[in-house]
């Protein structure tokens, strides 16, 4: 078990600096006012993915990657009032009343409806002026659905529906998920947006800065150094445990401008060359709430201080595991023998590391790929593009480049 009252230290500059929810999947978030706490479920932050839009032809979830204007629909939840209020530019505001759900289940549009391929069954709202509003808006037939409550009966479809996906690591059984893609909470920390900012501009890509909401995390710390989060397996917001479950995929959804619905290439464009494992691109932290180890109420607010309860023992655990077939090299420029990874594509004797060094050769510096083992930043590969023009990586004699604290924060560094 994990003693709580233990803690790392060197903490006091974990703050969170601001909460966000998204009331209708895939439209903008909301903030939530610094003053006010805000209810935490085993879902998530209350209200958060509650609602979505539906095709009316396809049944499916409408995705602002494929509906970009979605990002300007801005939903603001009035708990005082009672009253989910969305706006959206050249449209009078729409109420939506949050104590109050669709009569009946529509079985004839829900049986079909999919969120990320799962078939769920949601509350529909059929009154015309809802649906007019977001048809109108969007230039696309939809539909406003609503998430079932949380019960403990049969006819709880979604509940019983969905489910944490299971490539995150998570220590309870049947997980329940909401509207959201793949966990209840994801957090992203400010110093790691700011260092992809830098990497863009050392790209020269000065026009595609990006701002946080990219990510659509709903939560956005303060932390120490980038990519600290990516250590962490169990943390304390105030008196809220939370378990890190597994890093958060991207895809090309990080390269709307939230304010004007704009596709650009960045962050995905610059991510994917340092932040690619596996073929796959990762930035933020997945979470679930730990109501066991928690303080009731449950409740989350900005300005909060955060606490590391618990690491991981191992660098090569952040991302499940993705290098731990990687042995040193012998210093073969051909990447083989000895220090090739027992894993290798198709068969071919590449290892891990040479898969994913590969994807990496567009730089035009100096890129090493490394790994951390018992405290130590090993190199196990090196690209360097002033020397060859080739798209295969040269390999180096491990080399130490110092301790965890000095290296840790690259896995890719130039």
């Amino acid at each position: 078990g994990i003693d709580t009252n233990i803690t790392y230290s060197n903490q006091s500059n974990l703050v969170v600096e601001r909460v966000t929810l998204y009331p209708i999947k895939s439209c903008h978030g909301f903030t939530i006012p610094p003053s006010s706490s805000w209810p935490v479920t085993s879902q998530g932050l209350l209200y958060d993915r509650e609602w979505m839009l539906v095709n009316l032809r396809t049944g499916k979830a409408l995705s602002q990657k494929i509906f970009p204007r979605m990002t300007l629909i801005r939903p603001v939840v009035f708990r005082d009032k009672e009253l989910l209020v969305i706006s959206a530019p050249g449209h009078d505001p729409l109420q939506i009343k949050l104590n109050e759900y669709p009569d009946d289940i529509d079985s004839s549009t829900t049986c079909s409806s999919q969120v990320c391929g799962d078939k769920i069954e949601t509350f529909i709202y059929t009154s015309p002026h809802i649906t007019n509003w977001f048809t109108n808006f969007l230039g696309i037939p939809c539909r406003l659905a609503r998430q079932p409550p949380i019960t403990n009966n049969d006819n709880n479809f979604i509940q019983s529906q969905r489910f944490i996906k299971p490539h995150l690591d998570v220590p309870l059984t049947n997980a329940h998920l909401s509207l959201s893609n793949e966990s209840p909470f994801l957090l992203i920390s400010r110093n790691s947006v700011n260092h992809v900012n830098e990497m863009i501009l050392e790209n020269e890509n000065k026009d595609e800065t990006i701002v946080e909401d990219c990510f659509r995390a709903n939560i956005l710390i303060k932390a120490t150094c980038e990519y600290e989060e990516d250590e962490w397996k169990m943390i304390r917001i105030g008196g809220q445990v939370f378990r890190l479950i597994g890093p958060c995929r991207r895809c090309h959804m990080i390269c709307i401008n939230h304010e004007t619905a704009e596709k650009i290439k960045e962050p995905y464009s610059t991510l994917a060359k340092y932040r690619r494992f596996k073929g796959k691109i990762f930035f933020g932290q997945h979470m679930i709430h730990d109501a066991e180890l928690s303080d009731s109420p449950f409740e989350i607010k900005s300005g909060a201080k955060l606490e590391i309860l618990e690491k991981f023992q191992d660098q090569q655990e952040i991302f499940r595991k993705p290098y731990q077939k990687i042995k040193p090299h012998d210093g073969r420029s051909d990447g083989r023998n000895d220090g090739r990874g027992d894993g290798g594509r198709g068969g071919d004797g590449r290892s891990d590391a040479e898969e994913t060094g590969s994807m990496l050769c567009e730089s035009t510096d100096v890129v090493y790929f490394g790994v951390v083992l018992k405290s130590t930043f090993i190199i196990v590969n090196k690209y360097d593009d002033n020397d060859t023009k080739t798209s295969t990586p040269r390999w180096t004699t491990p080399t130490i480049l110092g301790s965890v604290a000095g290296a840790h924060r690259y896995f890719f560094c130039r």
